[in-house]
């Protein structure tokens, strides 16, 4: 036994998943060099600005209260102090410039920064301050107090990005899995099709065209698919033949029986009558022997009028089913068939009783159209079982069996269709698994590449049979 070959489809994915992720960690290992360069510069720019604000606050001495005042708002409002907070009181402790508000965060941090505010920030009072020496002899007091905003704001600008990345990263795998999948899986449909139509003789041609899947595990599927379908095809070919052997058997083991009752049973009834008739010719015209006598040789013609129709059940009484007479035709197949509904007249000639009527509707050129003698003598017992069934145990009153040509000129089917006004079946899966007639009827469809079908006849009232059987081809 080989060895299980490894799933192609999860190779696929985590072939281009990785693709994916490999682009990522490279974009993200760009954007990283990148900025930590920003936040270099950044702190280095920080650095010197610090330096030469404290050189401007040296030189603040000699200058007057609002020229130095203003030079301190403008080194404030400048933010150029990245981790400090400028913030300036006279002798008496009074603000003169109070710590700037902080800024707000963007709209997509805003959420983060106020969380992180609250939780894992809290106000930091660290400083340094100095006096600062006026000319009038007071000291102003310069306070810097640490500060985080700077820091904070590019934390979480670089938690963003990280986020973003992430965020990147997670929907490129799932737009690669989902494209992957849904290629993948696409003739799934196909497959899952194919399926249900291993179940119908007529679609399973189908699943052998089934095309190549995209993937080896799909592909290994359509390819069991397509043997399947070859050995459902083969079982049921050859089933189909021991049906037809069998029917055949069964119209051997008929044949048989209608000559023994010809040969033997209808000779001795033939002998009767004769030596009956002579026995009456020997008597006297009035008399309870002569009555008798006429009663035996009526009653002798009744059995040899019932051995006939025994005889015309078990073996039609048509030229076209003598192997020597060659090949039937659809002409001959009517013949039969109209030789049939006449025997039904004769035998049940009540007024009363079920009309019987045949309509074909085929072109005259079709009736030199040769059929098989199988064939022919299936339609034969399809429609003597139909008759049968409708006018005996459907009690109908109108019976049309109708022939007629289906499909293309080349390779026509034969549709058979047997209706009734009878009292229809309630439950016709339920009659067609009882029921022996529905059944052998089924059955001879079937042998000949058939399907028996079962509807209601108008408006709910009687019973339509049908099938198409296909012909020979010309």
């Amino acid at each position: 036994m080989n060895p299980p070959r490894p799933l192609q489809l999860p190779r696929l994915v985590m072939r281009r998943a990785t693709v994916v992720a490999l682009a990522t960690c490279a974009a993200a290992a760009l954007s990283g060099l990148w900025a930590t360069q920003e936040d270099i510069e950044q702190e280095v720019e920080g650095a010197l600005a610090l330096a030469s604000q404290i050189a401007s606050v040296q030189a603040l001495a000699g200058l007057d209260d609002a020229a130095a005042l203003q030079q301190l708002a403008a080194l404030q409002a400048g933010h150029g102090l990245r981790h400090l907070r400028l913030q300036l009181h006279d002798a008496g402790g009074r603000a003169l410039l109070p710590p700037p508000p902080a800024e707000p965060a963007p709209w997509p941090l805003a959420p983060l920064d106020a969380a992180y505010r609250r939780w894992l920030s809290p106000a930091d009072e660290r400083h340094v301050a100095w006096p600062l020496p006026r000319p009038d002899g007071q000291a102003w007091t310069l306070q810097l107090t640490a500060s985080h905003e700077a820091e904070r704001r590019e934390a979480l600008g670089n938690l963003a990005g990280m986020l973003g990345a992430l965020g990147a990263t997670v929907a490129g795998l799932l737009a690669v899995m989902h494209l992957q999948l849904r290629r993948a899986f696409r003739p799934l449909q196909q497959l899952l099709q194919a399926v249900a139509q291993l179940a119908e003789r007529d679609q399973r041609a189908q699943v052998a065209r089934l095309p190549a899947m995209p993937v080896q595990e799909l592909d290994d599927l359509a390819q069991a698919l397509r043997a399947v379908a070859q050995e459902l095809d083969g079982a049921e070919e050859q089933r189909r033949r021991l049906s037809q052997k069998l029917l055949t058997l069964q119209e051997d083991e008929r044949a048989h029986l209608a000559r023994d009752l010809h040969d033997e049973f209808g000779q001795r009834l033939t002998a009767l009558r004769v030596g009956l008739t002579w026995l009456a010719r020997q008597l006297p015209t009035e008399g309870p022997l002569r009555t008798r006598a006429d009663a035996l040789r009526e009653e002798c013609a009744l059995g040899q009028q019932e051995v006939r129709r025994l005889l015309g059940r078990l073996r039609p009484d048509n030229p076209a089913l003598d192997p020597a007479a060659g090949q039937p035709t659809l002409g001959s197949l009517h013949d039969m068939l109209r030789d049939l509904l006449q025997r039904w007249t004769l035998v049940a000639p009540d007024p009363q009783g079920p009309q019987l009527r045949l309509d074909v509707t085929w072109p005259a050129a079709a009736l030199a159209r040769p059929v098989t003698q199988d064939l022919a003598l299936a339609v034969y017992r399809m429609s003597q079982e139909a008759l049968t069934n409708a006018c005996r145990h459907a009690g109908a009153k109108q019976v049309c069996l109708r022939l007629s040509l289906t499909g293309p000129t080349q390779t026509p089917h034969l549709r058979w269709e047997v209706a009734d006004d009878g009292r229809g079946l309630p439950d016709m899966h339920q009659a067609l698994r009882q029921g022996r007639g529905l059944a052998g009827l089924q059955e001879r469809a079937w042998a000949h590449r058939g399907r028996l079908q079962l509807e209601a006849g108008p408006g709910g009232r009687g019973l339509v049979l049908r099938a198409e059987l296909p012909l020979p081809a010309a």
